[in-house]
């Protein structure tokens, strides 16, 4: 029932993209017609909903971005001169090539997923740090709390602005969709070489948390009043990232067996929690992420699946231990300087299998069918292991 709905949607898409195109030029709107009738006589339905669903969906999906590349043309101010106004030069920043004047205007796209925008930072911090600062950089995404108070970034904009406005840039640099077509390499070398070429630079992640976050997590940390661990498993749409729930349980059992102190457990309303003892801690929706990287920060480790907060984890210098499923732990590990990264993989003969999936690797797919890589993971193993890397496990 559900692929049908969404069969019904794409086409509800599809129909209603065409009709505006159509609207725009009915010339185009006749030789999609005609097109459409010679696709359904050579090869039936099944060959117009794939011509319609695989190819002309995917290219008219969402309205092109209105963009105009550099500043305006010079001929404008030849042509109209003394009419027309230049805006005023800059002061100069003086290389020891010549003298700028003007700061590059940089356009960043990346919707979502909340982790792979956070994985944007460090491309960010190098496109303004290579150029001194001489950059306007502005960044499209879904998730703007990812960048708040971030001095590399002038503003954050809604994906969808940018094809309601005409707007000026000198570099648009696209990231939707890089990683996923390069799946066998770290998320952020995909980025950085669509970016730069180049892998080899500080690709730390940051975000910037004020004083009154940082004034406030103090307040939890001292309400808590012990060491602390954070913890998160996420209910994944994808059914081979997402643990089971009796696994889950008992872990954290396991946890409170070997750990004396406090289980602050992390995440949105409808992620997993435990409960049933005093030291378990729900403080899910609680915090920004800017805190949520804070709190972590001062804890004794992680424990999470991969998913969006272990990418603000990999912020800190927290002791992390992380389970993988489908993805492989080289192409999602913190690429920070110090601090403990524990990956806890999938003991099955296809673990990291989106390595090897179809592109663009955006949809939930299990080769073997069954998703069996969820139940390769051993509790009392796993709490065995972290405890043993914790120097707080013993003090009570």
């Amino acid at each position: 029932m559900a692929r049908a709905t969404t069969r019904l949607v794409a086409w509800a898409y599809a129909l209603g993209g065409a009709l505006r195109l159509a609207l725009k030029s009915p010339r185009w709107g006749l030789r999609a017609l005609r097109r459409a009738r010679s696709l359904q006589r050579q090869s039936s339905w099944a060959g117009l909903e794939r011509f319609v669903l695989d190819d002309f969906l995917p290219r008219h999906f969402r309205e092109r971005t209105r963009l105009r590349l550099g500043g305006p043309s010079a001929a404008v101010y030849r042509k109209f001169a003394g009419v027309v106004q230049a805006p005023p030069a800059a002061s100069p920043l003086i290389q020891p090539w010549g003298a700028l004047r003007t700061p590059a205007r940089i356009l960043v796209v990346r919707e979502g997923a909340m982790g792979d925008v956070l994985l944007t930072t460090p491309i960010i911090r190098k496109l303004f740090a290579d150029r001194q600062g001489r950059a306007v950089i502005d960044v499209a995404t879904k998730h703007p709390q990812v960048f708040r108070d971030n001095p590399a970034v002038h503003r954050t904009l809604d994906p969808r602005a940018l094809a309601d406005e005409l707007r000026s840039y000198d570099v648009v640099l696209d990231l939707d969709g890089v990683y996923e077509r390069n799946p066998a390499c770290h998320a952020i070398d995909a980025y950085a070489f669509h970016a730069f070429g180049r892998v080899d630079f500080d690709k730390r992640l940051e975000l910037f948390p004020n004083a009154q976050e940082r004034e406030r997590i103090a307040q939890v940390v001292a309400e808590i009043g012990r060491p602390y661990l954070v913890v998160h498993k996420p209910n994944h749409h994808w059914p081979n990232r997402n643990l089971p729930a009796a696994f889950w349980q008992s872990l954290m059992q396991r946890l409170l067996q070997g750990w004396p102190h406090a289980i602050v457990q992390i995440g949105g309303p409808g992620d997993a929690v435990v409960d049933g003892d005093a030291r378990l801690l729900d403080h899910r929706a609680r915090y920004s992420l800017q805190e949520l990287q804070q709190l972590i920060e001062h804890s004794a480790g992680f424990i999470g699946v991969d998913a969006g907060p272990v990418h603000v984890a990999s912020a800190t210098n927290a002791p992390m231990f992380v389970f993988f499923t489908s993805a492989h732990h080289d192409f999602r590990k913190p690429l920070r300087a110090g601090g403990v990264f524990v990956p806890l993989a999938a003991r099955i003969d296809c673990y990291g299998c989106q390595a090897s999936n179809p592109p663009p690797g955006t949809a939930y797919y299990c080769r073997r069918g069954d998703n069996e890589c969820v139940n390769r993971f051993d509790a009392f193993g796993v709490a065995e292991l972290v405890v043993s890397a914790l120097p707080d496990a013993h003090a009570s």
